[in-house]
């Protein structure tokens, strides 16, 4: 089957893009019986994984981001008589941790201070922060490179440690819970309500292209959003409607979004 007939269904020409370079991936994996990698992927990206490498006999796929959770991951493919468990680890989780009083970083500082050392994006996956650390999930390859040259964040010295995993308290620890009525399930509404906005302004953010509903950009207000979308709204952050309640008396909706720190 030809590249283009797999890859109609896709729309965003960067994502069709990056595709055709993980087909040619799987081809090798399919003729030269080898493992290949990708880097990290976007939930936009890796989400058509299954749509897609169904199209390839005699091979086995798993999407990784280094816990259960993972919004960015990895793509690992390889030949379906080998076992996942034999394939040598391709995600490495690593703690940075500063000194609280020289004040707060934010995903974006630590995000900021990856890039400046000429790292790609694509290296990088998940980052967890905290009050005084943050973890980093990166390619094992790039692990010690990051241990060695990331010095500082922001204005504050940082140190960093490899982890072998993410302590069970983190993960539920990144959202701040908002709860709070709405006149309509529009995307204009919620993004309204949850980041205090006017209406003017969510339609305005909708329209030009700076909202995405599970990674997908979108740009019409009517959409109407069910629990468990991911709303990302650019200069903004995210948030993940977590639970549609009943309608008040005054025909409002309940609802509550856990909002990313």
């Amino acid at each position: 089957m030809l590249k283009e007939n797999i890859l109609g269904h896709i729309q965003q020409s960067e994502i069709k893009k990056k595709w055709r370079g993980i087909l040619d991936q799987a081809e090798q994996v399919m003729n030269k019986h080898v493992i290949r990698k990708t880097l990290f992927l976007s939930p936009g990206e890796w989400n058509y994984a299954e749509s897609i490498l169904c199209h390839y006999s005699n091979v086995q796929w798993l999407a990784d981001g280094g816990y259960e959770n993972a919004e960015r991951k990895r793509l690992v493919i390889f030949p379906d008589y080998k076992h996942y468990d034999s394939i040598e680890d391709f995600i490495a989780l690593l703690k940075i941790k500063h000194n609280a009083k020289t004040g707060d970083l934010t995903h974006r500082d630590y995000l900021g201070a990856l890039l400046s050392l000429g790292i790609e994006r694509e290296i990088i996956g998940d980052i967890i922060v905290g009050e005084d650390w943050a973890y980093l999930f990166t390619t094992s390859e790039m692990k010690d490179f990051i241990k060695f040259n990331l010095n500082t964040v922001g204005s504050s010295k940082v140190m960093i440690e490899d982890a072998d995993s993410l302590p069970d308290d983190v993960e539920s620890d990144q959202m701040i819970i908002i709860a709070g009525t709405v006149a309509s399930l529009r995307i204009d509404s919620v993004i309204s309500m949850v980041l205090r906005l006017s209406r003017q302004k969510s339609q305005s953010l909708v329209t030009s292209h700076k909202v995405k509903i599970n990674w997908v950009p979108v740009q019409k207000n009517m959409l109407l959003l069910k629990e468990r979308d991911m709303i990302s709204v650019s200069g903004f952050g995210r948030f993940k409607l977590l639970s549609i309640g009943n309608l008040t008396r005054s025909q409002r909706w309940r609802i509550e979004v856990g909002k990313m720190k």
